[in-house]
């Protein structure tokens, strides 16, 4: 494990807020996982079993099920790679000044 939880959590946070996703500010960032052994379903280590960090977050509105959104980050470079919810899965890059967009 590279990165800590403390470290996630603000580069989660940021991630959201830069690719303009509008998750539930009640519920906030709701738990982080770390996966030692994930295996990618999208981004450059598709396919490759790496270790990730998962930081889920609500959105939608509450009467709505599978209100969870993942937020996949990469430990090894703190990177985030995608995130997922019950309907789509949409990766995330960065341009040249640093900040985070939807691909």
């Amino acid at each position: 494990m590279i990165h800590t939880e403390k470290q996630i959590k603000t580069i989660a946070l940021k991630t959201m807020k830069e690719i303009d996703f509008e998750y539930d500010l009640e519920v906030g960032l709701y738990k982080i996982f770390f996966d030692k052994k994930d295996e990618p379903l999208r981004g450059p280590n598709k396919g490759r079993i790496i270790p990730t960090w998962i930081a889920s977050f609500e959105f939608g509105k509450p009467y709505f099920e599978n209100r969870t959104v993942f937020l996949t980050i990469e430990d090894e470079t703190g990177e985030p790679i995608y995130f997922q919810h019950s309907t789509a899965v949409v990766e995330i890059d960065k341009d040249a000044n640093g900040k985070y967009f939807k691909k």
